[in-house]
């Protein structure tokens, strides 16, 4: 269940409130853009605070003065169902806000921290509930290389070509000529440090030359490679334009990259007249002593290759 799936009555006058949505953090401050880091994924290290907030909507022209409480469960997934582990009430001024905020710390539950596992939030307005995303909390500090360590990633093209041509062709450049470009891939591939398969959440921002975020972009998975060897490698790549037409101008821009609310990469490219092929191996090295600027072997082209065709 998700955001979504909220129920409602079969009746909606023309000033009913309708909850829409249900999102965690786990700092209640902002950054410099006024947003909150809302994920599903958080690590077990220092969590005792989950911040919920749920935000409704007026469904109509009327807006009425008025306020009243609402009950705010939070559960763990367990093998027997979901296990209660507390609940808040929310005193919602509907006339004032269409947000209403509540925490849930881990010491009300006998924690200093919360413990592993899969949880949940459900919102209890009158007739209507709605309920979060599933919410994993990981095991371990929340240092990114234990969890991962990034082999390759790259900025390649859109474009109109045959599979032959995409096969003969370099997949990551530091330039690309906007006249024949549909749209900008980000791919990303990195050596799974967990002995498991796991759900990763990374947020992919795409910064334009004046300061601006053109797009932010959740993905969420548990798409991994095995290779010959038995490692696990985690991939995904993603088009940043979404194939909208207008989207892309000429001009620098910057992709951030996060993960647990850290800084992955940061990588700058460019769209002009020309292409110019890169490997990014030096943005890689900066941010991990680990990974050295060598050519890639063959069985990593492979999964380059594999990581492009999904």
């Amino acid at each position: 269940m998700n955001d979504k799936d909220v129920k409602r009555k079969e009746t909606t006058g023309e000033n009913d409130f309708v909850l829409k949505s249900l999102k965690i953090s786990s700092r209640a401050e902002v950054d410099e853009y006024g947003r909150k880091d809302y994920r599903t994924v958080f690590v077990q290290e220092g969590l005792t605070t989950l911040y919920v907030d749920l935000e409704g909507a007026w469904e109509g022209n009327g807006r009425p003065e008025s306020e009243g409480e609402i009950k705010f469960t939070l559960f763990r997934i367990e093998e027997k169902g979901a296990l209660g582990l507390g609940a808040q009430v929310g005193n919602w001024k509907l006339a004032t806000s269409p947000m209403c905020s509540v925490e849930f710390q881990a010491i009300q539950g006998g924690y200093e921290k919360f413990p592993v596992g899969i949880y949940g939030v459900v919102a209890q307005w009158k007739e209507q509930s709605i309920q979060s995303e599933p919410v994993s909390i990981m095991e371990g500090n929340g240092e990114l290389d234990f969890y991962f360590r990034p082999l390759q990633i790259g900025i390649d093209k859109c474009c109109r070509e045959t599979e032959e041509e995409a096969r003969q062709r370099n997949h990551s450049f530091s330039s690309l000529d906007i006249r024949c470009l549909e749209d900008v891939c980000f791919y990303f591939l990195a050596e799974n440090q967990l002995s498991r398969e796991w759900v990763y959440e990374f947020v992919i921002q795409l910064v334009g030359s004046d300061g601006w975020v053109k797009t932010r972009r959740v993905l969420k998975g548990k798409q991994f490679i095995q290779g010959e060897d038995g490692k696990l490698f985690l991939c995904f790549s993603v088009n940043l334009g979404e194939k909208r037409e207008h989207f892309w101008q000429k001009g620098e821009y910057t992709l951030q990259v996060f993960c647990f609310g850290k800084s992955v990469v940061s990588l700058r490219f460019e769209l002009g007249d020309k292409e110019i092929p890169y490997t990014y191996h030096r943005e890689l090295v900066s941010r991990d002593t680990a990974v050295s600027a060598r050519s890639f072997s063959g069985e990593e082209k492979r999964k380059e290759g594999e990581v492009l065709d999904r």
